[in-house]
């Protein structure tokens, strides 16, 4: 049994209903997980000391009756905070109604306005329609926007147009991972990043200034319940792949260097992901620091997660 694992990342599946041009996950043979991998993994963890479950993919709606069977499973541990990851588009009525019954996050990806979003990932006005349904329903989600040099000067503007949805309780600022289908040649350029930001953060304090519920820009501020920026920096994330393997980060399945056993063997290695990141020391006062994996990566795109932290936090390492 694993006791030294607080978030648990569950792939699902890694097909997907769309082809994002900046996936990281880009697999040749997608799969499927099956109720005997997911029960396995589930009996391996510790759920009595488990923090959080993430349903994930791919795109997990692709396998509803995969996502029932965890929160069915798990509902009866108080303790774990559950929360799903989805392009959004598969999101009807009728699943949001049956969700309604557990206590479960919801995150959407989306990553420009209508024009932008449409060339990066698609079908941007199912997106849209699953916003109004889940603010009819008074579901409370967040959106997950991942930088890159193709949608950074248009991030105002998605913001006006996410404030429209009173579902939308949290706004996460991703930077791009360069791998899968992402490459270094997608990263934002900094100084002009830097600047288009300055004009998302006036945006965002004057909509938050006329909304009823303000919106929480989340991964910035030392809000969690770890002191790094992620499980995965201090060794206690676990990935599960649909085909029972483990890994140490979801950006970096694949990569034999961060397999960490399977559901036959269980965790052969702890992997601390922050190693990977020496130059973040992490010493701000307010700061959780950067991501290891995307600085490892490249130390450009790591850089973006300092600029968002400059300006949101009003403090800079110049590392």
């Amino acid at each position: 049994m694993a006791t030294n694992i607080s978030q648990a990342v569950l792939l699902i599946t890694t097909r997907c209903n769309l082809n994002c041009k900046l996936c990281y996950i880009n697999e040749e043979c997608p799969s499927d997980a099956n109720i005997s991998i997911i029960e396995s993994t589930l009996q391996y963890l510790n759920l009595q000391l488990l923090k959080e479950i993430i349903i994930s993919g791919g795109e997990p709606l692709l396998r509803p009756d995969l996502i029932f069977f965890i929160l069915n499973y798990i509902e009866r541990y108080s303790n774990i905070k559950v929360s799903l990851q989805t392009n959004g588009t598969l999101l009807t009525e009728e699943f949001l109604k049956r969700l309604k019954r557990y206590k479960l996050g919801i995150g959407i990806s989306l990553d420009g306005p209508i024009e932008i979003n449409d060339k990066l990932r698609g079908q941007t006005s199912k997106v849209l329609n699953a916003l109004e349904i889940l603010s009819r329903l008074d579901i409370k989600i967040g959106i997950t926007i991942t930088i890159s040099k193709y949608n950074y000067l248009a991030l105002s503007n998605l913001l006006i147009l996410l404030s429209q949805f009173p579902c939308i309780k949290l706004i996460g600022l991703d930077p791009l991972r360069p791998i899968g289908r992402a490459s270094t040649k997608d990263i934002a350029p900094l100084k002009d990043f830097e600047k288009s930001l300055q004009e998302f953060k006036k945006v965002f304090n004057w909509i938050n200034k006329k909304r009823k519920s303000p919106i929480i820009l989340s991964g910035v501020f030392n809000n969690t319940a770890h002191k790094d920026y992620c499980y995965g920096a201090s060794g206690k994330l676990l990935v599960m792949h649909p085909r029972g393997s483990f890994w140490a980060c979801p950006s970096l399945l694949n990569n034999l260097s961060f397999y960490i056993g399977d559901i036959k063997t269980g965790i052969k290695k702890s992997i601390k992901l922050k190693k990977l990141d020496p130059y973040c020391k992490n010493k701000l006062v307010k700061c959780i620091g950067r991501c290891p994996v995307r600085s490892w990566l490249s130390l450009e795109a790591g850089k973006i997660d300092c600029i968002i932290r400059k300006t949101f936090l009003g403090v800079y390492c110049n590392i």
